[in-house]
């Protein structure tokens, strides 16, 4: 799996966290992935996410999902932030990836997910 970060910060309030990943995606993969997003945002109020994951291959399985989701802790909850989760066209990637937006939903976390970046641009830039 490979991963591109871009944080964009603005003075006026709010920031932007752009993550692009590639290739197969497995629960370890998705930690990783949530992970850096907790890391690059640690501090910051406000933030909106984009994951882009149209160009990726996931072999998450729903009891992985779950393991995965209960060992997020509190990294991911952040006061006004969201998600936008775009998904490949792939039709059995689409529903794995909105039973992990509906597990992490009931973390209290506003995520959705989306079959186009230009979706997912929309919601997010509306105000919380």
């Amino acid at each position: 799996m490979d991963l591109k970060i871009k944080l964009l910060e603005w003075p006026e309030g709010g920031n932007y966290l752009i993550l692009i990943a590639r290739g197969l995606i497995n629960a370890e993969g998705f930690e990783r992935i949530f992970g850096k997003v907790a890391e690059t945002s640690q501090g910051l109020l406000n933030c909106k996410f984009l994951i882009d994951l149209e160009e990726t291959t996931l072999t998450v399985e729903p009891f992985d999902t779950d393991l995965f989701v209960n060992g997020l802790g509190a990294g991911l909850r952040r006061h006004h932030s969201r998600i936008a989760l775009v998904s490949s066209t792939d039709a059995a990637d689409s529903a794995r990836l909105r039973a992990l937006s509906d597990s992490l939903r009931s973390l209290g976390l506003q995520i959705a997910v989306f079959d186009d970046a230009r979706g997912a641009v929309a919601w997010l830039s509306d105000p919380l």
